[in-house]
């Protein structure tokens, strides 16, 4: 038996709702709020050098893509800086996919000099370090574990 035009219309219909109601029911991917633009101007006051690392043996490994650098689960992630001035440091990761959550969020006293924070390791999955200081967003670093 063919399906009727009005038959086909129904099923059409019925398969958009469900489409709809599935996409509505993924609640949006958080964020850690403020701006998504890094003020590089209070970058440069805050840190003459900021980098992501990993524990991996060998960095090279480590190249960057379109979703910033590449890391193995098994890598434990690191923040380090040398810093211009005193303040507070806030660190937020959270994952860059629909439905992501937050998966780190801290706030630090920072000093003047060298500093490494640990962050630890993460699944697999694309995420998003925004760096704050003094509430200002500084810098993004995107990197996928995988």
């Amino acid at each position: 038996m063919i399906p009727s035009r009005f038959q086909k219309l129904t099923l059409f219909i019925v398969l958009c709702g469900l489409t709809l109601t599935a996409c509505s029911i993924l609640p949006p991917a958080e964020d850690c709020g403020g701006e998504s633009v890094a003020d590089r101007d209070t970058l440069e006051e805050f840190f003459s050098r900021l980098q992501l690392l990993g524990s991996s043996a060998d960095q090279a490994e480590n190249n960057e893509s379109k979703v910033g650098r590449i890391f193995q689960p098994s890598d434990e992630l690191a923040i380090q800086g040398q810093s211009n001035r005193d303040g507070t440091l806030r660190l937020c990761i959270f994952e860059s996919k629909p439905a992501g959550e937050i998966v780190y969020d801290r706030t630090f006293n920072l000093s003047t000099g060298e500093e490494t924070i640990q962050l630890g390791s993460f699944e697999e999955g694309p995420y998003v370090i925004r760096v704050f200081a003094n509430g200002v967003l500084v810098h993004n670093f995107q990197f996928l574990i995988r």
